[in-house]
């Protein structure tokens, strides 16, 4: 989910805020998956990280992406 965060802030066709949860919720299942290794029947936190997890997928649904960035790229 690095990568796609990177990805979002990069892009200039979607909001660079929207990069900010994508990369909580990495750092989220990072910890959530070294505390499953670490520490076997612990709480998760992956509930929480699932919030920032959405956000991308619901902003494709609801918004999608500048089309007046996106055209022009697509030309070219």
């Amino acid at each position: 989910m690095i990568p796609l965060a990177t990805l979002i802030f990069t892009s200039g066709f979607l909001p660079k805020w929207l990069s900010v949860p994508m990369l909580i919720a990495s750092a989220g299942y990072l910890l959530d998956s070294s505390a499953h290794i670490l520490l076997p029947g612990r709480a998760t936190i992956s509930q929480f990280t699932a919030v920032g997890d959405l956000a991308f997928p619901l902003w494709l649904l609801v918004k999608g992406v500048d089309l007046s960035r996106w055209q022009p790229g697509a030309v070219a």
